[in-house]
């Protein structure tokens, strides 16, 4: 059964917020399916150019990658690795009109898989990376940041290869992209962390040179 063990939804729930994200407001209907014994942690959907059928991509404990339709077919699985998947992000990062699958994961890989689940390439560090994010610049500058364990935040270039990193004090524990000020220009918030509740802050940044834009402290109480 698709499930999210982070936050305890079940897969009905999920579906329904899915179809939400992804515009389809009207005539949305909640089912269920089973994945084969693939608990699933992390869970995105999109469409592909020109299309109107809406994809359901999810990422499992046992590192598989799913990539189901609505009804619960299976369009493709890939169990290349075995390894937990802490992030999953969904991005057309060669623009071919459909979004590759990218997975950050607790063997200290970045993997990126095409539409059909083929892998594309691979980014490998030694720490687990937690996090992985996509923006495209107003030039068309694709940019995929990651991090994690090893404090490090790295910004590839679409083919994975890595166009610049940025030592971190603290643990890069999220990163994600978006309109922050307004205009079409991305931003990238990025969430380092100490052990404790007394260390975190939130880095603002331009994504494709990593530009520091500001830094505050988090308080968590």
């Amino acid at each position: 059964m698709v499930s999210s063990a982070r936050n305890g939804i079940g897969w009905a729930s999920l579906l329904l917020a899915g179809t939400w994200c992804c515009g389809q407001t009207e005539d949305a209907t909640v089912t269920s399916f089973s994945t084969g014994g693939h608990t699933v942690y992390q869970l995105r959907c999109t469409r592909r150019a020109g299309s109107p059928a809406l994809l359901l991509f999810g990422a499992a404990y046992d590192g598989t990658v799913l990539c189901y339709t609505t009804s619960g077919q299976e369009v493709w699985t890939n169990t290349d690795s075995t390894a937990f998947p802490y992030d999953l992000a969904l991005f057309d990062i060669n623009g071919d009109g459909r979004d590759e699958v990218l997975v950050a994961s607790a063997d200290g890989c970045l993997r990126a898989l095409d539409d059909k689940g083929t892998l594309l390439w691979s980014f490998q560090r030694e720490p687990p990376l937690l996090q992985v994010a996509t923006a495209r610049s107003q030039d068309g500058t694709i940019s995929i940041l990651t991090g994690g364990m090893e404090k490090v935040l790295y910004c590839l270039n679409a083919d994975g290869s890595v166009r610049t990193q940025l030592a971190s004090e603290y643990v890069v524990r999220h990163i994600r992209c978006g309109n922050v000020f307004g205009g079409r220009k991305a931003v990238a918030a990025v969430i380092t962390a100490k052990n404790d509740r007394s260390r975190h802050f939130i880095h603002l940044y331009d994504p494709a040179a990593l530009k520091p834009r500001w830094k505050e402290p988090l308080p968590l109480t």
